[in-house]
């Protein structure tokens, strides 16, 4: 057995029904809200756990602390990440929050502002190359007519 099975297995053995891991307090939102936070945590270092980079900064990952949130169906305890100088704010559960009903809306609107911040992005290097290109068009054009 792999140690992916083993994990697997351990993670499993409270679930006694469907609902354990897919309902809306299972472990799998759970586990998805644990690791948006990990992720936010990544975003606010600036570097990715158990990364070299980390060693040479003055602020780095400090343990997790549990915090308990109520939500549509009922109570779930989670781990949500801090750092040594305590400037992390999660965005997807702020701190002191202890009330989240809406998972789906929250991942759903990130996911749209950053696919908006992306797109413009992707616009602006389009427009970029076009300006680079038309300024090199220019150019070849007056260096022809010099000759």
């Amino acid at each position: 057995m792999t140690r992916n099975e083993k994990l697997i297995d351990e993670l499993l053995k409270s679930c006694k029904k469907p609902e354990d891991i897919l309902g809306e307090g299972g472990l799998l939102k759970q586990l998805t809200k644990e690791r948006a936070l990990e992720a936010e945590m990544t975003d606010h270092l600036g570097y990715s756990k158990y990364s070299s980079i980390g060693k040479s900064k003055s602020n780095s990952r400090n343990g997790k602390t549990s915090k308990t949130i109520k939500g549509k169906s009922g109570e779930m305890t989670i781990t949500v990440p801090r750092d040594r100088e305590g400037e992390f704010e999660p965005q997807l559960i702020p701190k002191h929050q202890r009330r989240f009903d809406g998972f789906a809306a929250k991942a759903i609107a990130n996911s749209l502002v950053l696919k908006c911040v992306e797109n413009k992005i992707v616009f602006m290097k389009r427009i970029q190359k076009l300006v680079f290109l038309i300024r090199f068009s220019f150019y070849y054009i007056l260096i022809l007519k010099v000759e």
